[in-house]
């Protein structure tokens, strides 16, 4: 019997991603946007590597055949087409070390292991974006502090408000 998957992969950076990036500002409905929908346009506003995304698109479809057929087994092919979705330098290095026999090929190797390389992937991103966030909340500070010695506290108030009005 396979396993039960939930609604989407559990993959929250995109949803993450998304809202980070002003999506109201955009006018989007986050929940009401299909899982690929939100995939391509995390990547096609740069929030998620274009190399990940075919591999994130074939790890949703894997979920959507296990949720609709308890009895659904990976086949040797789709593991191979898996494998194949990671492109760039990812990829690369997984074709390179499967070439070089460091690594089984995709029908010696188990589908966990092709999803823990995508969700260490984007567990990787989810830490650089969480720093990225951490450096530009401290610098946001700092500046702040910095208008508010120059007695500008005033100014700094008004841009906060209007960034505020805006991503509402």
């Amino acid at each position: 019997m396979a396993t039960i998957l939930p609604p989407n992969p559990p993959i929250p950076i995109l949803d993450q991603r998304l809202i980070a990036s002003d999506s109201k500002k955009f006018g989007l409905d986050l929940e009401r946007l299909t899982y690929p929908t939100k995939a391509s346009l995390c990547a096609a506003l740069g929030l998620l590597p274009p190399d990940l995304l075919g591999a994130v698109s074939k790890l949703n479809t894997f979920r959507n055949h296990t949720a609709h057929d308890l009895d659904f087994a990976v086949t040797d092919r789709e593991k191979e087409e898996f494998q194949s979705s990671f492109s760039g330098r990812l990829g690369q290095e997984m074709r390179k070390k499967i070439e070089a026999g460091e690594e089984p090929p995709p029908s010696k190797t188990s589908l966990a292991y092709y999803i823990a390389v995508v969700v260490f992937s984007l567990e990787v991103l989810r830490q650089q974006y969480l720093k990225q966030r951490k450096e530009h909340d401290s610098l946001m500070k700092e500046a702040e502090k910095a208008a508010r010695d120059l007695g500008l506290g005033h100014i700094w108030d008004g841009v906060q408000a209007k960034e505020g009005e805006q991503r509402s």
